[in-house]
């Protein structure tokens, strides 16, 4: 190429951000690399504020063999963000100047809860959202929502189809006690007064625990698991469980990672979760785990408010979770992204973390049309084994 007379190489790559970090400086001339595969969302700071992680800058700023500056940029995933990147070069072809953000595309209609925003709020939040620089509110094109109506009414369809069965009502419950989340389920008493949601918390967050750790092990292994309450939005009653049930329980846009991290780590993670309910983002962070249980007590301090954990070996016995151990921990991108201050996940750092890109409703949908019909979990298997609220 430069026995042509090129001097300004952009690299298209499907590697991942990591590595295409780790590649730039064993690059010669190549000015740009634009890549993907590990759906990485670059950006300022400030759009953890209206809950996005960004996992560096965009563009990111490194150097090839030679020293020469190298940008890199990636725009997310799924068409949820477009970049524009902006790079000017001098009269020898190096990178001189190289700048940009992404703009995450939202719809410009606003809800504030399941109610429609009134004109006045919907003109703050879109001003809002001007102001980022980020985010640019965008009118459907009605070409383009033709074209994809036949497929949003298979979609539809789609949604009706029964996947399975739920032989008990499986409860929605963020947080075990007689306290803190007394209301939570839309079935009412049948639910809220149900004494083994009371003693171990929620049926359905359980089960979506166990869930994940199914798929976990069937792609790539998996020891534990760990998903927070909050996550888990509706209860199942029993009867049929639709593919839009599935989707309603669990409609966020998340996939499962998969961590490596040891049993000290593990612990110091529930414990995020615990003091989270007790000190930060409330109810939402409490956690439910898969193939590990333990006991809580919420009148102790931080750092020994889980008691006794216990992680079930591949003969289903359960023995203690070993400190100095290295476990495979499956859990949603949210909390392995320091999500509900769960910060033990987060600075796991990226060669202990992968993307399974397994979408987690579609983890959950599999489970059940594997495992139907659904029942209430066995107390044996549950998380929380015992629970102690403060005063």
């Amino acid at each position: 190429m430069r026995a042509r007379g090129v001097n300004k190489i952009v690299l298209m790559s499907h590697l991942g951000y990591a590595a295409d970090q780790a590649l730039a400086p064993q690059l010669d001339g190549v000015d740009v690399i634009i890549g993907g595969d590990s759906h990485t969302l670059l950006g300022p700071d400030s759009m953890k504020g209206f809950g996005l992680s960004p996992a560096g800058a965009y563009p990111t700023a490194a150097v090839d063999k030679a020293g020469r500056p190298v940008c890199i940029a990636q725009a997310w995933q799924y068409a949820y963000a477009v970049g524009a990147l902006d790079v000017s070069f001098d009269a020898a072809g190096q990178v001189a100047q190289c700048s940009g953000k992404p703009q995450v595309l939202v719809g410009d209609s606003f809800k504030v809860g399941n109610v429609a925003a009134s004109v006045a709020d919907a003109d703050a939040y879109r001003s809002q959202l001007d102001a980022s620089g980020v985010f640019r509110v965008t009118t459907p094109s009605a070409a383009a929502t033709a074209a994809l109506a036949p497929f949003k009414a298979a979609k539809d369809a789609l949604g009706t189809q029964v996947a399975g069965v739920a032989t008990d009502n499986l409860c929605l419950r963020r947080v075990p006690g007689a306290r803190r989340d007394t209301t939570r389920s839309s079935l009412g008493d049948v639910c809220n007064k149900d004494a083994t949601v009371i003693a171990h918390g929620g049926d359905i967050q359980q089960l979506v625990a166990d869930a994940f750790l199914e798929q976990g092990q069937r792609f790539g292994g998996a020891d534990i698991s760990l998903q927070n309450a909050g996550g888990v939005r509706i209860d199942i009653p029993a009867g049929d469980i639709t593919v839009g049930k599935v989707y309603t329980l669990l409609p966020f846009k998340n996939t499962l990672y998969r961590l490596q991290l040891t049993g000290a780590q593990v612990r110091a993670a529930l414990e995020d979760g615990i003091d989270s309910v007790l000190n930060g983002t409330g109810s939402g962070a409490y956690p439910y785990t898969g193939g590990l249980r333990f006991s809580v007590d919420m009148n102790q301090a931080r750092g020994s408010r889980i008691g006794n954990p216990e992680v079930r070996d591949a003969s289903g016995n359960w023995q203690p979770l070993d400190p100095a151990a290295n476990y495979r921990l499956i859990t949603n991108n949210f909390t392995a992204d320091g999500g509900d201050r769960y910060d033990t996940l987060k600075a796991i750092p990226a060669a202990q973390r992968e993307d399974t890109f397994l979408d987690y409703a579609d983890s959950f949908l599999q489970y059940v049309r594997s495992r139907s019909p659904l029942a209430k979990p066995a107390v044996a298997a549950r998380s929380t084994q015992s629970y102690v609220e403060t005063p």
